[in-house]
């Protein structure tokens, strides 16, 4: 590299000295602009990160951060959030069996009741959905 440049006149120097220059400048901005996306997925709230997951096809990891988030108060939304996450993942049996089992486990059961309507609602069995939507609104 430094004969390359011995033999290179004065202009040509400088250009690749800029160029070297603006390839620094440039990763050094795609590296900022990679944290800071990344910091901003850290100050979003727990509802947020789960729905930025599920946004981003990360549908295992979306599925264990809506889980966590069903003891919360944002229960009914975890729950909307679990059934979308476990159908875009293809474990629509895996996602039934856990709205089931968590519905049988519930003290109240309302959100579940609604998230097996809004399950049955999105396969097309409006008898079903129908079935557990009435009785969540009791």
């Amino acid at each position: 590299m430094m004969k390359f440049l011995s033999d290179c006149g004065p202009q040509r120097k400088y250009c690749l000295v800029a160029i070297l220059y603006c390839t620094f400048f440039i990763s050094l901005k795609l590296d900022v602009a990679s944290g800071q996306e990344h910091s901003k997925m850290l100050s979003l709230t727990p509802l947020q990160q789960a729905e930025a997951l599920l946004s981003m096809r990360h549908y295992d990891e979306s599925i264990k951060a809506y889980q966590e988030l069903l003891d919360g108060e944002e229960r009914s939304y975890a729950v909307r959030g679990l059934i979308r996450a476990y159908r875009s993942a293809g474990k629509r049996k895996e996602g039934l069996q856990s709205m089931r089992s968590r519905l049988a486990a519930a003290r109240e059961p309302a959100d579940y009741l609604y998230g097996l309507g809004y399950w049955f609602f999105l396969e097309e069995q409006m008898d079903k959905a129908q079935m557990y939507l009435e009785e969540a609104v009791e």
